[in-house]
């Protein structure tokens, strides 16, 4: 079990450092990626480049650190066999953090395709809160049966 806190710690650490350096990258390179999905042997359609722009920026700027948050905690309860959770936080994905606001934001605002990107911004950043959330728990749980200090355990184990 001090394997599995250990664990938390080190893959928590290594998701933020990653997804700080996809930030960074993924926000330079919006511009080039909208501009291929906007090419085609007609040329580039700037309309619709700045529509993918604006979908691309909200979408990593939601994913580079929720994406990391969520795995995180994901794994841990992955460790504990914690099955039924995951299903829990991967239904709650799928039908109320991104069908429900995407049918909210097409019919009662008058936001256009704009809303993909803010629905996925919405769905992974709530999914990461939704995925600590449940994670806290069964973490104290095990620390307390255990005996283990969570602040106390050395990030490099050996894993």
């Amino acid at each position: 079990y001090e394997r599995i806190i250990a664990l938390l710690k080190s893959v928590f650490l290594v998701n933020l450092i990653i997804g700080a350096f996809g930030l960074v990258i993924n926000l330079l390179l919006t511009d080039l990626y909208s501009t291929i999905f906007a090419s085609s042997s007609s040329g580039l359609n700037r309309e619709f480049k700045e529509i993918i722009k604006t979908i691309l920026t909200l979408e990593v700027i939601g994913d580079s650190f929720s994406w990391g948050i969520g795995a995180s905690a994901s794994s841990v309860l992955y460790c504990l066999g914690k099955t039924k959770k995951i299903l829990i936080i991967n239904l709650c994905r799928l039908f109320a953090f991104r069908l429900l606001p995407l049918w909210i934001f097409q019919n009662y605002t008058s936001m256009g395709v704009e809303a993909v990107g803010l629905v996925m911004l919405l769905s992974n950043t709530l999914t990461a809160v939704l995925s600590v959330i449940l994670m806290i728990p069964d973490v104290r749980k095990v620390c307390r049966e255990h005996d283990i200090r969570f602040r106390t355990i050395p990030v490099n184990t050996g894993i």
